[in-house]
């Protein structure tokens, strides 16, 4: 869904993302940045949040 929304707007910006482990949390991160690299989109790299709270 953050995919989608980031192709929505050039104004898009991904403020937070989180995932029980961080692993997965990396993975994701590079997955959204790869396609949106040398766009206006932004991924903000300051908002990820690991653990079960997370939930």
């Amino acid at each position: 869904m953050a995919n989608q929304t980031l192709q929505a707007d050039k104004n898009i910006e991904l403020f937070a993302m989180d995932d029980a482990f961080e692993d997965h949390l990396n993975e994701s991160l590079m997955n959204l940045q790869e396609p949106h690299l040398g766009g206006e989109q932004s991924v903000y790299k300051g908002g990820k949040f690991t653990g079960f709270d997370t939930y």
